[in-house]
């Protein structure tokens, strides 16, 4: 599956939802994502996975789709940005469970990158602990935060 060209003007991300159950009787599946810089660039994989690896824990069953998980590739801006590009994805079946893909979304890169791993904790009416993944760095605004 490939999109149209799609003209990359700033600095821009790739983001898409994905579920799969693994099995270990049809261990070849895998998936991945590819772009090529057009004209007549050649296909680089910028995300994929395979075999045990492509199990997205979500509750996905052999022909239904789990929860989703939702992944986001930044394209390399000295690659890509203001290049006109191609993506595709490349499913490899061994037979096994089927694998749902959807809401492919490119998009420029936010200012402020999606933090991950949130955690709460010692929550109370009138305060609580929060945590995020250390490669993250952001500044939250608000009132009482």
């Amino acid at each position: 599956m490939s999109t149209e060209p799609i003209d990359i003007s700033v600095d821009a991300r790739v983001r898409f939802d994905w579920s799969h159950l693994y099995s270990a009787t049809y261990p070849l599946d895998s998936l991945s994502v590819d772009v090529k810089v057009l004209p007549g660039g050649t296909w680089t994989s910028i995300w994929g996975k395979g075999g045990s690896d492509l199990e997205s824990n979500d509750g996905a069953g052999n022909t239904t789709p789990g929860s989703m998980v939702t992944e986001t590739i930044l394209l390399d801006p000295a690659t890509y940005t203001g290049q006109d590009v191609q993506v595709r994805f490349v499913a490899t079946s061994g037979f096994g469970p089927d694998l749902f893909v959807d809401n492919l979304i490119i998009e420029p890169v936010p200012a402020c990158i999606d933090p991950s791993g949130l955690t709460a904790s010692n929550i109370t009416t009138a305060s609580a602990d929060l945590g995020l993944d250390r490669e993250w760095n952001g500044n939250f605004l608000g009132s009482g935060i």
